[in-house]
């Protein structure tokens, strides 16, 4: 039984490397706010993609070449748990940040590097129980000065001025 489940993951895992079996427009989208929860100040608002799903968390961003200014991808789970991302054909470096169920910043790692084959890729912890991961280009948080304790909003598309 085990063998069954080790090669039907390896098998959905395959099928989700396969260049443009998930694109990024068929993905919806949120606008998320990054908030002081001090003074209600915004430091960031990215629009991003949501990976709520197995298939679309597995995937990520995963083999993008660039992502534009203020998008990103918001990983969404079901509960708080222990995460751990990893950057496997992740072409550019990213802020990892992660939430918990209150959407709390817990914890940020800056300007994680890429990682491809044949590389082994380092995994990127959670230091507390998360919820909701937001991924950003590399170095964007540190220059909106984003920290632990700060706050996710989402935020409607209508309310945003572009």
């Amino acid at each position: 039984m085990r063998t069954v489940y080790l090669m039907a993951s390896v098998l959905v895992f395959l099928i989700l490397l396969r260049p443009g079996s998930l694109s990024a427009a068929d993905l919806p989208r949120t606008w998320v706010e990054v908030i002081h929860p001090a003074t209600g100040a915004v430091l960031l608002e990215v629009e991003a993609e949501r990976a709520a799903s197995p298939e679309t968390r597995t995937r990520g961003l995963m083999d993008r070449s660039s992502l534009p200014a203020n998008q990103g991808m918001l990983f969404i789970f079901d509960s708080p748990q222990p995460l751990s991302f990893w950057m496997f054909n992740t072409l550019i470096p990213l802020d990892i940040i992660f939430a918990d169920e209150r959407r709390r910043i817990v914890t940020i790692h800056a300007s994680v590097p890429p990682c491809l084959p044949p590389r082994r890729c380092p995994t990127y912890p959670s230091h507390s129980p998360a919820q909701f991961v937001l991924e950003i280009n590399g170095g964007l948080a540190l220059k909106a000065g984003i920290a632990v304790g700060d706050e996710l909003r989402w935020v409607p598309k209508s309310a945003t001025s572009r």
